[in-house]
């Protein structure tokens, strides 16, 4: 540090840097331990080798089919034209607002008000979400 000639040098580190100093520039800083000369080492176990047979295989139980219930199919239902005004009703009758019937729904606010307009024809599914949850009736068996 004050670059006087000393044949020995100490390592110091000075906020955060390390350097090599004498004696007297040596109380400046905080000592560093020497680097070591031989390379730490290291032991490797190696694990005995050990027979384990594969598990047992455990046969899996089927279990019997749940009876799925039918629905009407598709092709034989029919939304009822005047869908609109009962969605409207059925949800002005419970009270709530758009937003509240499309989050029990799981749709979106402007889907449900498509639909309160006429504008969207609900598909078979959503029509059974709404008479399900509005307790109207929507589809039509022809």
């Amino acid at each position: 540090m004050c670059g006087q000639q000393t044949n020995k040098v100490i390592r110091i580190r000075v906020e955060g840097a390390v350097m090599e100093a004498c004696e007297k520039c040596a109380r400046l800083g905080t000592p560093v331990d020497p680097p070591r000369k031989e390379p730490a080492q290291y032991q490797v176990k190696i694990p005995s080798p050990v027979f384990n047979p594969p598990p047992k295989k455990v046969p899996i139980q089927k279990r019997p089919a749940k009876p799925v219930a039918r629905q009407p199919d598709v092709e034989h239902v029919e939304i009822n034209p005047d869908f609109a005004s009962i969605i409207k009703s059925a949800r002005e009758k419970m009270s709530w607002t758009q937003d509240d019937l499309a989050s029990k729904m799981m749709e979106k606010k402007n889907v449900l008000s498509s639909m309160e307009r006429g504008v969207l024809r609900p598909d078979v599914k959503t029509a059974r979400k709404l008479e399900k949850i509005l307790g109207v009736s929507l589809l039509e068996t022809l």
